[in-house]
């Protein structure tokens, strides 16, 4: 009788146990603080300030070390030239540099033809139609056949990094308002603000040119009238507001 009236007193304690502990998360979750999630977005279009043409120079040839030697007797003169008309050491940047065998086919056997060198640069100018016209008169006065493309930037584009976050913070919060108001209930307060570097950039369009050292077309009078559009620019925050029942 004694070890039956342990067992219904355990048997008790424990109901009384799990029916604490239920009540207790039920209190618990009616005590939540409600909240919202609200991805917040900013973007804004800038004009860019600065053009970057991008060249390339090849060179072949059936030695490993002649090939190298013409590609950079070329890409001296093309320098030679930039400065001539002031363009910076700092603003003419290798982006690439190789050279690899070099290989044919010919009635469906493959064959080396000697090597391929290949030398890319990268030159940075402000964006003035002006200095693009002269640095395009300087490439073309190298004679240095080329394949070379023009794209636009930003210099600095950092500036604008503080302006787009506090943009897409207002986002968020001007959706919130919207959705509090139509839920009849209030914002009290900001319980999280996540931020990923969700930074993004669309950049205007980019063209494509070659230049042939030879041609009468590349020895003529340097023209580039190109007009690039803005410059995308957009970031993100996640917020999640604490909200109350009005």
């Amino acid at each position: 009788m004694l070890e039956n009236f342990k067992k219904n007193s355990m048997k008790n304690a424990t109901i009384a146990t799990l029916f604490c502990a239920i009540s207790f998360a039920g209190f618990a979750q009616e005590n939540k603080q409600p909240t919202l999630e609200i991805n917040g977005q900013a973007q804004m279009s800038v004009m860019p300030d600065e053009a970057i043409f991008s060249i390339t120079v090849n060179q072949e040839n059936a030695d490993f070390g002649i090939a190298l030697d013409q590609l950079n007797t070329k890409i001296s003169a093309l320098k030679k030239e930039l400065k001539s008309v002031k363009i910076e050491d700092e603003n003419i940047k290798t982006t690439n540099y190789s050279i690899n065998e070099n290989w044919k086919y010919e009635n469906g056997k493959r064959y080396q033809d000697g090597y391929k060198a290949m030398h890319s640069i990268r030159v940075h100018i402000k964006f003035d139609k002006e200095t693009m016209k002269t640095v395009y008169g300087a490439i073309r006065d190298s004679k240095v056949e080329v394949n070379m493309r023009l794209s636009f930037g930003l210099s600095d584009r950092k500036k604008y990094e503080a302006e787009l976050m506090q943009m897409a913070v207002k986002d968020a919060k001007t959706k919130a308002m919207l959705l509090v108001g139509a839920a009849d209930m209030e914002v009290i307060g900001i319980k999280k603000i996540i931020y990923g570097g969700g930074a993004n950039h669309q950049q205007p369009r980019t063209y494509n040119m070659a230049m042939d050292a030879m041609s009468a077309k590349s020895r003529g009078e340097a023209n580039i009238d190109v007009t690039p559009g803005a410059i995308t620019l957009s970031d993100r925050v996640f917020v999640i507001f604490e909200l109350t029942a009005k």
